[in-house]
């Protein structure tokens, strides 16, 4: 059994040794196609991380922050703590934290100019809670019905909170991952085409050890696998070039933008190699399959 792997093995490099410039043209080709498969999801992964930060940059958390402002017939104690308790029962909120009128002052004085509200005898600005969805909030829809809910939670005047990014996600997010995907069938059309032509050619320069090992008896399977692993050799090797030229772009983003976070950084080369590998290793059993059958 160990002598037939290494048999095997030695056959599918054998092939590819054989065919040094058919399967050097088409390591390149499957290389840039590889690449091109890498730019679009880093495309995708970049739209992604964009609105992530957007969320960072306007609250900190998964889909930024809601302010909910009371009413002035609800800043008494008990008003407070009866809309503190209700806002506790809204499903998927992380936390809600209190910001009172001597808070929300020291908070204007530090933004603004604390001259604006000197000459008021009395503090103008009404008591909020901060509350800090969790990630079931991704959506603009989502973050609206929110809106609505706490509007009509008695004693609260108005609520407000930076969702544009969500906006943008929402409109943006199903045609880009629909182009993605199209793409990505593409790209993988074209890997099945490069593999399948390296290796029929390949099959057909070894046509004769073709034959003579099925007059010998060897079953479809064992003519298959060094096939197969040529084009496993293939897709590992074009994938190579691909996931190089993923990391360069990855340097070169964190160049240009050192405080950018790219999703799925060590993800997208891992998809790659296996999308690649699978791709090759599909296009040789099939090409190899036809060859044998048509051969019969």
């Amino acid at each position: 059994m160990r002598h037939q792997k290494i048999y095997l093995l030695k056959e599918a490099i054998r092939g590819f040794k054989g065919a040094r410039l058919i399967s050097w043209t088409s390591i390149f080709t499957i290389g840039i196609t590889t690449s091109v498969a890498g730019i679009i999801l880093i495309g995708l992964s970049i739209f992604l991380s964009i609105a992530n930060f957007q969320a960072d940059q306007t609250g900190g958390s998964a889909t930024s922050t809601i302010r909910v402002f009371l009413a002035q017939n609800a800043e008494d104690a008990k008003s407070i703590k009866r809309v503190k308790r209700t806002l506790s029962r809204v499903p998927h909120l992380d936390s809600c934290v209190f910001v009172s009128k001597k808070e929300a002052l020291t908070e204007f004085q530090k933004e603004f100019d604390p001259e604006m509200l000197e000459v008021l005898p009395y503090n103008p600005l009404p008591p909020s809670f901060i509350l800090f969805p969790d990630k079931y909030y991704q959506t603009a829809d989502k973050i609206n019905r929110l809106k609505e809910i706490l509007k009509s939670i008695r004693g609260v005047e108005e609520v407000t909170g930076y969702h544009a990014h969500l906006v943008w996600l929402d409109k943006w997010k199903l045609p880009l991952m629909t182009l993605g995907f199209f793409l990505f069938l593409f790209i993988g059309g074209g890997l099945v085409l490069i593999v399948s032509n390296a290796v029929k050619l390949n099959l057909f320069t070894r046509k004769t050890l073709v034959e003579n090992m099925k007059y010998c008896g060897a079953d479809e399977v064992f003519i298959t696998i060094p096939f197969l692993l040529e084009g496993l050799i293939l897709g590992l090797a074009g994938s190579v070039f691909g996931v190089t030229c993923t990391f360069i772009a990855f340097f070169l983003i964190d160049m240009i933008s050192p405080g950018f976070s790219i999703k799925g950084k060590f993800l997208i080369p891992l998809i790659l190699i296996l999308f690649t590998s699978l791709m090759g290793s599909w296009a040789s059993f099939r090409t190899v399959r036809k060859f044998i059958h048509e051969d019969n």
